[in-house]
């Protein structure tokens, strides 16, 4: 019992590093390694009494179990260790790329005075147990760090969506689906002015606590897909609707709202995850259909919502087989690069969906080597939320990039002049 025991916990710290573990990760390496310990101990005290060969097999096993437990800890403190001592002109280069969720304020304040990160992401394990006033007062303070070291101001972004996908409600008030919104409005007046309504509350709410760029409104077609096991994801409940032309209509007018009060918008998830089943979080995901078919579908309101208003743009892990069956899109140069830069024109923000998810992070080379391969596809911010703790890894990797020349010159300096130019929309706002 005790060996399997042992197994048991050599297989968890073998995967302790994956995003899913995040929540649970620190209790488990310090119990583990604890309980490993513990059992290497009693096993060895009863082969030294018994000199049974199965307590020293015992024994062996959970010491192994300890040891790999701590050493799963002392890497993670390592790299840690390594990313902070950086040289602060290469740590500010690469971070300015990056945006970090958090569970500790105080580790996201280290990232921000060391200029580690450009943006910060805020959800609910941030914000549900703060009143808007302490969120407003936390969220100034991060700015307030990043000026006193000589940073540019911080992008502050969140998930607002609208219904199951609010992740400051609470403390602010819980915005509806924009498919309520829009459902019994007849004409398009009527739409863009109840659409106008709850985007403009919803930007107010946010730029009261300080969130300068919300990952909303979903530009995903909802084409009736509906998997049980997606339990993430699941587009088709939160998307506008199924017209290409609708969803365009009412997105515009959701991200002419915000801006107006002083929040940007993104639209998500391109090349579109609506005729996907696959959740993402979880596993790689394929978009099988022509480029035509979605270009005259799927991409109407990304496209057209991009040329007409300020509005970022978001960039998921589904790959387009049409275009890339090795890449998500998300890391895609011929993707990326290709039909939203050059085809489509845009010299906007990008930004990944987070590299946390499996369809990224489980890829050979993991989180490290998808963000290099985003950055030279020509995304500007990289996106580490559900699981802070990979930041480092990831930064690590960003920095060897760049030491070594794996980062692509001249898209990291189109991107640097992007980004400065949000930075003078924020502070100008």
């Amino acid at each position: 019992m005790a060996v399997l025991a042992s197994m048991v916990l050599i297989s968890v710290a073998l995967h302790l590093e994956n995003p899913m573990f995040a929540a649970i990760r620190r209790p488990v390496l310090w119990g583990g390694g604890a309980l490993g310990g513990l059992m290497a101990a009693i096993a060895f005290r009863r082969w030294w009494r018994s000199g049974a060969t199965w307590s020293l097999v015992a024994g062996v096993f959970g010491l192994a179990a300890a040891a790999l437990m701590l050493g799963v800890g002392v890497q993670s403190r390592t790299v840690r260790e390594r990313v902070l001592a950086a040289a602060p002109v290469d740590l500010t280069r690469v971070g300015a790329h990056v945006m970090a969720g958090y569970r500790d304020p105080a580790e996201v304040r280290l990232l921000i005075a060391r200029g580690a990160v450009a943006g910060v992401f805020v959800t609910a394990r941030n914000a549900r147990h703060l009143t808007v006033e302490a969120l407003a007062a936390e969220i100034v303070g991060f700015q307030a760090l990043a000026k006193q070291h000589g940073h540019p101001p911080l992008i502050i972004a969140t998930d607002q969506e609208g219904g199951f996908v609010s992740r400051l409600s609470p403390p602010l008030a819980l915005p509806p689906l924009l498919s309520a919104v829009v459902k019994d409005k007849a004409s398009t007046n009527e739409r863009q002015a109840a659409v106008a309504a709850a985007a403009g509350a919803t930007a107010r709410d946010l730029k009261r606590v300080g969130v300068t760029l919300n990952f909303a409104p979903l530009a995903d077609l909802d084409h009736g897909i509906r998997n049980p096991a997606d339990k993430m994801s699941r587009i088709g409940e939160r998307a506008i609707g199924r017209s290409p032309d609708l969803v365009a209509e009412v997105a515009r007018s959701y991200c002419t709202a915000a801006s107006e009060a002083g929040v940007r918008c993104t639209l998500k998830h391109f090349p579109g995850l609506g005729r996907v089943s696959a959740d993402t979080h979880m596993e790689g995901a394929v978009l099988a259909e022509p480029v035509a078919a979605l270009a005259a579908d799927d991409w109407v309101p990304f496209r057209r919502v991009l040329a007409e208003t300020d509005a970022a743009l978001m960039v998921g892990h589904v790959r387009l087989a049409a275009v890339d069956a090795g890449e998500p899109a998300s890391l895609s140069k011929a993707v990326i690069g290709g039909i939203v830069r050059r085809d489509w024109g845009f010299d906007g923000l990008i930004v990944t969906d987070d590299l946390n998810m499996g369809a990224v992070f489980d890829l050979p080379g993991g989180i490290g080597a998808g963000a290099v391969k985003a950055l030279n596809a020509g995304v500007d911010l990289l996106l580490v939320s559900w699981d802070p703790d990979q930041v480092y890894p990831m930064l690590e990797a960003l920095l060897q990039a760049r030491a070594g020349g794996g980062l692509d010159a001249a898209a990291i300096e189109r991107s640097r002049l992007r980004l400065r130019r949000l930075a003078g929309a924020n502070a100008s706002q």
